[in-house]
């Protein structure tokens, strides 16, 4: 097969590799992402279970230790959208596989949720209610399937754009995977390989 993997948890040193040098900065700007969920049990919630944090402690240093957390939360976040971006620019996205179950899990979203719009996603998609117990439902199906299934990560919300702090939401892992599968699958993706291709010609012909 000509399909190219995508592993979201490649290795630290590997992922330093591929990442461009505005992770650092990007890693703080993500922390403002929690503006765009619905609540702060949303947020918890996506981080995955005992991601949350301990009760709310009189002790200084543990909020210390809590803005440590999920500063180094941020940055490995920002870390795989980095390198999953580098990867939409550098190779066509319609052969890229992301997981092992890409089949199974775009054919349940096919099921659940194939009138929702793909090209720009709406916060109300994701976060209204009815849109909220649908999703967990169908998060649910894959616990103990998919590797940190419900560890919280970025997606975009347009897609013709880049990662921003104004272009992304904060999903559960095997959310963003079935939205990008599709997105991959349906070409919505391939404008970001194509304006790559189109730079680098202009690079050779200069």
């Amino acid at each position: 097969s000509d399909s190219i993997f995508f592993a979201a948890d490649l290795p630290f040193t590997a992922s330093l590799a591929l990442h461009s040098s505005r992770v650092c900065l990007f890693s703080l700007r993500i922390l403002n992402v929690r503006i765009a969920m619905a609540s702060d049990e949303d947020f918890s919630a996506a981080l995955g279970a005992g991601a949350s944090g301990p009760i709310p402690s009189s002790n200084a240093d543990d909020y210390v230790n809590d803005h440590v957390i999920e500063a180094q939360w941020a940055e490995k976040c920002a870390i795989q959208a980095e390198t999953y971006f580098k990867l939409l620019s550098a190779f066509d996205s319609k052969k890229l596989r992301l997981t092992r179950l890409d089949d199974e899990i775009y054919e349940d979203f096919l099921r659940c949720f194939n009138n929702m719009q793909l090209d720009v996603i709406r916060a109300s998609d994701l976060h209204a209610k009815e849109a909220k117990e649908m999703w967990r439902a169908f998060c649910m199906r894959y616990e103990g399937r998919v590797e940190d299934y419900n560890f919280g990560t970025l997606v975009r919300l347009d897609v013709s754009q880049d990662y921003s702090s104004e272009n992304t939401i904060l999903v559960p892992r095997v959310q963003f995977y079935a939205l990008e599968i599709a997105r991959n699958r349906r070409g919505l993706n391939t404008c970001h390989f194509e304006a790559a291709q189109k730079l680098k010609a202009a690079g050779a012909s200069s």
